[in-house]
């Protein structure tokens, strides 16, 4: 049986993470094993998962070796979770499904081909807000009638992300097989769930213990908070008494800039808010006493049968726990990443498994599964000596992410094309602003003595992640670039250590946030970035600048609106002052350069073409009775110049070198005058040399000292009426990216 799911071609979707598992069940109900991805070979290789490659899963049963009291196989897809973007079976673009039989020297047999794409739901309730339809189908259920095995097909579909949260629904359904006898009795526990933990899932950690709860109220909202964790961890290898493996754990605490706090592990057990318990080893059990006398021939046959059937699914193995309380950590920790390692010489080839759980043991009379995951090592793994099990962290609300989130958008792409972006790059602003401002009156009083002063705190929320990834090296030394990696990014990684994603997360040593695409290690497509100080963009990257259309909110309030290149303001593009005015034009490098118009704060409208930000050469400036023509050097003006002026309006206008035209009957009049410079001040040093010393300077508002006036002495001519706005002049766009 195999499932091939294409991903759809869409920037902000790039794969639906479709897995494929074999479920397996007691006559009785009771939950023996689940062979997929994270346990590819159930007890004897009678069932075997395998993977093509990202887009096919194969599960493979071998019923002659299926346990004794395996009544039934229930065969399941389902489709991960995602806290960035829609991850659904209906989502899938192309989701067929092959059943096959074949015996030993017989052709394989085709059982049934089934094409599902575009016939799972599309609109149904689920607890994931990023997708609409469900997650989770029953293809087929396999079970034993007598020394045979039959199928039925379901298709039963689910909203849920996993086999582990659709069990009590397998079993109701078991139970309407006629052909297995005892069924009606099986208990069904509706609270019934098991955690298996996907690479790369990502949620709340109370979203992960209360994942059952949010199945039943479609929502998050009122889960309880999660202080204190346990993580049981465990190892087993292929030969213990091998020179070359020797397995360790460490679990690290990070700050904000990728340095260690502090960590745990056996041999540094206790920290500030965790600590590490190591299993008591159990005393082999005695071997008892051989009878005397007759031979009890009961017990004899009892044991035979024993040693006949196969073997049960192991228990995973426990070797330490180790605990962890939120409210008692240092509070510069922002990550928590739990790693593994083998120094022996043999990587993790020679791993059979990695075991690691995590429960939520706020009430430890009550423990919760969060997350479990399982890492199985294979020959592959020879060169791999570290691998990254859990990563927990503070998901600050005043990121990029948590901005894009509250906004209540469902892609990037409808986030970044909403008319009031403004609005919200502006709350960005105005949040980082309140909070620096806060934060400096708070040192502000420690620093004069006062008592008691509370520094302010940003609002935050523990998360999981399950980055599941290996990687070489010798030392914990050389181990440390990946950590710090991972306890930065929070994305798909290539096989390399390169960021690909195109919804990924970021928080940057400087403060800043990004939430958005990487691909080959750069940011790629669209992204959301934050900077520390307020500011932000919107728009596309690539090759991991700043590329094409974008929005850019500057600290100052200030918004760019337009094309980039090189992470600057380049090709047409709006800027909004924080006065109100605003230059609609052309950009090179980040200055405006060649044509443009620029409207005042009072209405008024100037053109002209620009040169390395600065107006150069013929310009008119225009107001709704008043226009002036004339040559600018270095954005003053210089040369002879026009006035036009209605002149029973010019009393209302503040530009200088009107009054002396003023009329009493109205017309509309031109004159002509000339502005100068001091001689020698708008000159261009050299390229690469500094100006003279002795050079003067250039005039500058308000009083443009140095610049003069000379008025023409011929009186003024009428002329036709002043139009207004110029109609070749582009009004200021709307501020919403494209």
């Amino acid at each position: 049986m195999d499932e091939t799911a294409p991903p759809p071609e869409t920037l902000t979707v790039p794969r639906v993470d479709v897995d494929l598992s074999c479920v397996m069940f007691s006559g009785d109900g009771k939950l023996l094993e689940c062979v997929n991805f994270g346990n590819p070979k159930g007890v004897q290789d009678s069932v075997i998962h395998s993977r093509g490659n990202e887009d096919k899963e194969t599960v493979e049963i071998c019923p002659s070796r299926v346990l004794h009291d395996c009544e039934v196989l229930g065969i399941v897809l389902s489709a991960a979770d995602s806290p960035v973007r829609k991850m659904d079976l209906g989502s899938v673009s192309g989701l067929k499904i092959n059943i096959y039989s074949s015996e030993k020297n017989k052709p394989q047999e085709v059982l049934s081909c089934l094409d599902l794409t575009g016939k799972v739901s599309t609109s149904a309730p689920t607890p994931n807000p990023f997708s609409d339809g469900h997650q989770s189908l029953v293809v087929c259920m396999l079970y034993r009638v007598g020394n045979g095995w039959h199928i039925n097909l379901f298709m039963d579909t689910h909203p849920h992300a996993s086999w582990g949260d659709i069990l009590p629904e397998m079993k109701m359904r078991m139970k309407t097989i006629s052909e297995l006898e005892g069924m009606e009795s099986i208990e069904i526990d509706e609270d019934e769930r098991v955690v298996q933990s996907r690479p790369n899932e990502e949620r709340t950690v109370s979203e992960a213990s209360y994942q059952r709860e949010m199945i039943k109220q479609s929502s998050s909202t009122s889960l309880p908070s999660v202080s204190r964790l346990r993580i049981d961890v465990g190892w087993a290898v292929t030969d213990p008494e091998a020179e070359d493996v020797a397995v360790e754990f460490n679990c690290a605490m990070l700050g904000i800039d990728g340095e260690e706090i502090q960590a745990v592990s056996v041999g540094n057990p206790e920290a500030e808010g965790a600590k590490v318990e190591e299993k008591a080893e159990e005393p082999e059990p005695e071997e008892p006493e051989e009878a005397e006398g007759e031979e009890d021939e009961e017990a004899e046959e009892s044991a035979a049968e024993e040693e006949a059937k196969p073997d049960s699914p192991p228990e995973p193995p426990v070797n330490a726990s180790i605990f962890l309380t939120f409210n008692e950590l240092p509070q510069d920790v922002k990550s928590i990443v739990l790693s593994f390692n083998n120094f022996g010489g043999s990587g993790l080839a020679k791993v059979k498994t990695i075991y690691a759980r995590m429960q939520d043991v706020t009430d430890p009379e009550n423990p919760r599964d969060c997350s479990v995951y399982t890492f199985s090592g294979s020959k592959e793994h020879k060169k791999s000596t570290g691998l990254v099990v859990f990563k927990v962290f503070k998901e600050f609300k005043d990121n990029a992410y948590w901005w894009w989130r509250g906004a209540d958008f469902r892609t990037l792409g409808e986030f970044s094309q909403k008319a009031h972006i403004k609005a919200l790059m502006s709350a960005v602003l105005q949040g980082k602003k309140e909070y620096q401002s806060a934060l400096a009156a708070a040192k502000a009083a420690e620093e004069a003595g006062e008592e008691d002063v509370v520094l302010p705190k940003k609002d935050f929320e523990w998360r999981v992640r399950v980055p599941a990834v290996t990687f070489p090296g010798e030392s914990g030394e050389d181990h440390q670039p990946y950590i710090t990696e991972l306890a930065a990014f929070e994305g798909v990684l290539t096989a390399d250590w390169l960021r690909d994603d195109s919804t990924s997360k970021v928080v940057f040593p400087t403060g800043d946030s990004f939430f958005g695409g990487y691909k080959l290690g750069k940011k790629d497509g669209l992204g959301f970035y934050v900077f520390a100080n307020g500011g932000s963009y919107i728009g596309n990257y690539s090759n991991g600048k700043r590329s094409e259309e974008g929005v850019m909110m500057m600290p100052d309030g200030g918004v760019y609106k337009g094309q980039f290149s090189e992470d600057k303001f380049h090709g047409e593009g709006a800027y909004f002052y924080p006065d109100g005015s605003c230059y609609i034009g052309v950009w090179e490098n980040g200055s405006k350069a060649g044509a443009g118009v620029y409207w005042d704060k009072d209405g008024g409208c100037l053109r002209g073409a620009w040169s390395k930000g600065v107006l150069k050469g013929e310009a008119s400036y225009d107001q709704p009775s008043y226009c002036f023509k004339g040559n600018f050097v270095k954005g003053i003006p210089e040369g002879s110049c026009t006035f036009t002026v209605h002149a029973s309006r010019t009393l209302d206008l503040p530009p200088m070198a009107t009054s002396f035209i003023l009329s009493d009957d109205g017309p509309t009049l031109t004159t002509t005058g000339r502005y100068d410079i001091p001689p020698g001040a708008g000159t261009d040093a050299p390229e690469g040399e500094e100006a003279p010393e002795d050079q003067p300077p250039m005039p500058k508002a308000p009083n443009y000292e140095g610049l003069s006036f000379t008025p023409s002495r011929d009186p003024p001519s009428l002329t036709p009426d002043i139009h207004f706005p110029p109609a070749e002049a582009p009004q200021p766009p709307s501020i919403s990216a494209t």
